[in-house]
């Protein structure tokens, strides 16, 4: 008799898709009134058993409100997903602690949560120093989007190299846009100095320097109007 036929092997049981949980509470962040920060959420908070998750960075994330509502472009805080980075720029309004919800979700659908607060304290009001400058950007655009206000405030540290944690917005202001900010760590007229020096790297008596211009292109064109005002040190009128 012919050999019977070799039975099919068995194929291995599917393994059930592992949900993500969270590792590490983030911590509370404190920020002021007016002040911009960028806080990348940590690559422990989340960790999944599944061998395609290595860290959070594998995992999709998502802001929302206690309520469990997604917040609006306009909202002072904000999750840029992927940088997987909260975006904050908070007002008197939001004074006090602020509790949030923080999602993670793999690659499945599979979900965890953990919940976090941010901590907003009053401003400092700086009387030493003040910095306005004008960009040729609709002011609406900008105004509706705070991830958009964020990564302008973010161009200007970028080339200044201050940190934009010192950096206290003070207004943002139509015609086109106007952003006025102060640096929080001056507190003396030596110091006042080195915002003028600063300030000579933007702007010039014939206007704004290339290596500004270039570095905020996306923004628009600089006007030429913009001013610096420094108590105790020069002071400067564009």
């Amino acid at each position: 008799p012919s050999p019977s036929p070799s039975p099919s092997p068995t194929p291995p049981p599917e393994v059930p898709n592992r949900p993500p949980f969270l590792s590490n509470s983030l911590p509370r962040i404190t920020v002021r009134v007016f002040e911009s920060r960028f806080y990348t959420i940590p690559d422990d908070t989340f960790d999944d058993l599944d061998d395609d998750v290595d860290s959070t960075r594998d995992l999709k994330l998502t802001l929302r409100t206690l309520d469990n509502v997604s917040p609006l472009r306009n909202f002072w805080i904000q999750l840029d997903s992927s940088n997987q980075e909260l975006l904050i720029l908070a007002t008197f309004a939001e004074l006090g602690s602020n509790v949030f919800l923080l999602f993670a979700e793999d690659a499945d659908g599979a979900v965890a949560r953990t919940t976090f607060e941010v901590q907003v304290d009053p401003p400092l009001f700086i009387a030493s120093n003040t910095i306005t400058q004008e960009f040729d950007t609709d002011f609406d655009t900008i105004n509706a989007d705070t991830q958009g206000k964020l990564q302008l405030i973010r161009s200007i540290s970028t080339f200044t190299n201050v940190d934009p944690s010192v950096m206290q917005i003070n207004d943002i202001l139509e015609g086109s846009t106007i952003v006025v900010w102060s640096l929080t760590n001056v507190t003396s007229a030596e110091h006042c100095q080195t915002v003028f020096d600063l300030y000579q790297r933007m702007y010039t008596e014939s206007g704004v320097t290339p290596e500004f211009e270039t570095s905020l292109s996306e923004f628009g064109p600089l006007f030429r109007q913009n001013g610096l005002q420094l108590r105790g040190a020069r002071s400067e009128e564009r």
